[in-house]
């Protein structure tokens, strides 16, 4: 993941919880686009790739409120964990759903 969510983060205190959902769902969906010439060859059915890239997307969103919501109480340590900690327990259920 490295320094890619930095922007999104740091805009989050600022905007409403809506505009730090939106921003952080449509910035996580707008650079899973890359993949969609590789989608596109494999001829994977479009409903299947709109999950594949609006999941991981809403979990960014949400992992996005929950440092938001660290940075409002005051927790600097818990914000700063909290992005990372979500991610990889969202991959952690990823993984249990498919195995590999």
């Amino acid at each position: 993941m490295g320094l890619r969510p930095r922007p999104v983060l740091l805009m989050a205190p600022r905007a409403s919880r809506k505009a730090a959902f939106a921003s952080g769902t449509l910035a996580w969906f707008s650079g899973g686009l890359n993949c969609w010439s590789y989608y596109w060859t494999l001829r994977i059915p479009l409903p299947v790739v709109l999950l594949a890239l609006t999941i991981p997307a809403v979990a960014f969103g949400l992992a996005t409120l929950l440092c938001r919501n660290f940075i409002e109480r005051n927790r600097p340590t818990l914000a700063v964990l909290s992005q990372p900690c979500a991610w990889v327990f969202y991959e952690f259920i990823n993984n249990l759903s498919n195995g590999t």
